[in-house]
C-alpha cells in the first residue's frame, strides 16, 4: 500500500513483528513499573527477571533498551536513595554485563548463563562499590544495595527465568 502524502511505503504487520512489539511492550512495561513495589529484593527480582526473558524472547538489542529505564524509575520512586545517583549509571552497565553474558552463554546452559551473569554483574558492581566507597564514605551504609543484594535478585530472577522457560515456554510451545 502506497501513502501518497509521504510517498513511504507502508508494510502490513507479520505476526511474528506483532507478537515481538507486543512482548517487548509488556516486558517494558513490567520493567518500568516494578519499582513501583517500593521494595529491592522484590522490584530487582523482577527486573532481572525481564531481563533474563527479554534476552530469550526477544535478544540482546532489546534486553539492553529495557534495561535503561528501571534504576531511573527506582531513584524516582525512592528505592534507591538519592546520595546513590553517582552508582546508577553503574547498575544500568552491570544489567548490560548481565544481559550480554547471558544471551552469549544461554547458548550452551541456561542454569550456567544465569549463574555466571549473575556473578559478573555482582563483581562489577562490588568493584564498583568499594572504589566509590573509598572515594564516598558516606557511600558505607549502602555498599549491600551496590553488591549483595544485587546477586540475590540476579539469581532469583534467573531461577524465575528457569521456571519460566522449562515450564511456561516449552509448554505453550508444545501445543
Amino acid at each position: 500500500m502506497q501513502n501518497t502524502s509521504t510517498g513511504l511505503a507502508l508494510k502490513r504487520l507479520d505476526s511474528k513483528t506483532a507478537v515481538a512489539i507486543i512482548q517487548f511492550t509488556v516486558l517494558f512495561g513490567i520493567a518500568v513499573v516494578a519499582p513501583l513495589f517500593g521494595e529491592q529484593l522484590i522490584t530487582g527480582t523482577i527486573v532481572n527477571f525481564i531481563l533474563f526473558v527479554s534476552v530469550f524472547l526477544l535478544g540482546t538489542r532489546s534486553a539492553i533498551l529495557i534495561s535503561l529505564f528501571p534504576s531511573l524509575i527506582a531513584l524516582g520512586v525512592g528505592i534507591l536513595p538519592s546520595i546513590l545517583i553517582p552508582i546508577i549509571p553503574f547498575i544500568i552497565v552491570s544489567n548490560v554485563l548481565l544481559i550480554m553474558t547471558f544471551g552469549v552463554l544461554s547458548k550452551t546452559n541456561y542454569w550456567f548463563a544465569i549463574v555466571f551473569a549473575s556473578v559478573a554483574k555482582f563483581l562489577f558492581l562490588t568493584i564498583i562499590g568499594f572504589l566509590a566507597i573509598s572515594s564516598f564514605k558516606t557511600l558505607l551504609p549502602f555498599i549491600n544495595i551496590i553488591g549483595g543484594t544485587q546477586l540475590i535478585t540476579s539469581l532469583s530472577g534467573g531461577l524465575i527465568t528457569i521456571l519460566f522457560i522449562n515450564v511456561i515456554w516449552k509448554n505453550k510451545t508444545k501445543k
